[in-house]
């Protein structure tokens, strides 16, 4: 589930990857996180997502992104829950 073929884009921006159902994205502090992004019909949005040490993040909306901007400010959020703060 792990081994990632390059993702589409559109969906998952210029280094997103995926494969059978999870998807990899890179980290600002190094690495990728693996996990899952999905959206119910009744809009919410949801983000499950671990970092390679172990580190685990779930961000969850209640409005699927509709702008490049909303998805990128999600994105955000997960790494800033992964990556380690500054020392």
């Amino acid at each position: 589930m792990r081994t990632t073929v390059a993702g589409d884009p559109e969906r998952l921006g210029p280094d997103g990857r995926y494969g059978l159902g999870l998807i990899t994205e890179p980290l600002s502090c190094g690495g990728v996180w693996t996990g899952h992004t999905g959206s119910a019909r009744a809009g919410h949005h949801g983000i499950g997502a671990v970092a390679p040490d172990g580190r685990q993040v779930t961000v969850v909306v209640d409005e699927t992104p509709t702008t490049d901007t909303a998805a990128a400010t999600l994105l955000a959020a997960v790494d800033t829950a992964l990556c380690p703060p500054a020392r």
